[in-house]
């Protein structure tokens, strides 16, 4: 959940929101958030970048 809130509030890369959260650098989190939340990353980064 932290992942989706960031993501919005914070245009960052992947790798970036990967350390913000303490996921391991070599674990994904691309493919579980798309599971998790049936939308990317990329497009929650954008969707939270312009509505700001």
């Amino acid at each position: 959940m932290r992942a989706l809130f960031d993501s919005l509030l914070c245009n960052c890369q992947v790798e970036d929101l990967k350390v913000r959260l303490g996921w391991p650098a070599t674990d994904d989190l691309e493919a579980p958030f798309q599971d998790w939340f049936g939308v990317s990353l990329r497009t929650v980064s954008r969707l939270g970048h312009d509505a700001f």
